[in-house]
């Protein structure tokens, strides 16, 4: 049950990531619209994804890439430095470099030289999400993902993303739970308007691990490996391995008809 509760949650969010920005500048224009290339990255990072954390039945806290309002060039890095921006208690911290056709690093978000852009992300804090105290989550997310075709198209995402959190329970018994995922993006092509509304090619891979450790008990570690594959239609490949047991669904994500799994 826990694959079948993540599938359509994580494969819903991809895909409407992916597809909501596809509307972006065009090359020709003088300026790249960085606000709609750092949303549509986002798009290729599932360590966001609420889905996961459904998955192992943990409270959800939204890790979603925020866009930042102040971004200016360093020299020394070679790459636009942006001020951190705070939501609640997480604090999200952004850096992008706009790259050249061969892989230099631009002074300008020009749209008419910026083949790529590299989006570096972090996120840190401690979560409430109970409003009372009695659960909160500790979060430390990093992802490293860049977007190429921008010149001559297709829009293509590859990079990884990590996030290590701490879940933590108190009352008559106090329980800890930790949570690693890390995450691969592999030659994601996203949708143009030439093509259908899903992403066109390109794969997704995640593994997840947690423990849990109630009172003194010793820990009860559970794992997830999960691979989306996108092919051009609605329909995409989602397989899942727990605790040695794989299953395939393929999973409609117009929402038109139901998920089915051998």
């Amino acid at each position: 049950m826990k694959q079948l509760r993540f599938l359509p949650i994580a494969a819903s969010a991809v895909l409407a990531a992916a597809c909501s920005a596809t509307n972006d500048t065009s090359p020709n224009d003088k300026t790249l619209d960085i606000n709609t290339v750092l949303t549509q990255v986002s798009a290729g990072d599932p360590s966001t994804f609420a889905g996961v954390r459904t998955a192992f039945a943990l409270p959800t806290v939204a890790t979603t890439a925020t866009l930042p309002t102040s971004c200016t060039y360093s020299p020394a890095n070679q790459r636009f430095d942006c001020a951190p921006v705070k939501i609640g208690s997480l604090t999200f911290t952004t850096s992008y470099y706009v790259l050249d056709a061969a892989g230099g690093s631009l002074t300008t978000t020009n749209a008419t030289l910026a083949a790529a852009v590299r989006v570096i992300t972090d996120v840190t804090g401690l979560v409430d999400v109970t409003s009372t105290g009695s659960v909160n989550v500790t979060v430390n997310k990093h992802s490293d993902l860049t977007m190429s075709g921008l010149i001559s198209g297709p829009r293509v995402l590859n990079g990884t993303s990590t996030e290590h959190d701490l879940l933590a329970t108190s009352g008559s018994v106090s329980t800890s739970t930790t949570i690693d995922l890390t995450s691969t993006t592999s030659n994601v092509v996203l949708p143009s308007a030439t093509t259908s509304n899903w992403p066109q090619s390109g794969s997704i891979t995640s593994d997840l691990a947690d423990a849990t450790k109630i009172g003194s008990l010793p820990a009860v570690p559970t794992s997830m490996h999960s691979v989306i594959t996108f092919n051009g239609t609605s329909i995409v490949t989602f397989m899942s391995t727990i605790a040695g047991t794989t299953q395939t669904c393929r999973i409609d994500l117009s929402g038109n008809t139901a998920a089915s799994c051998v």
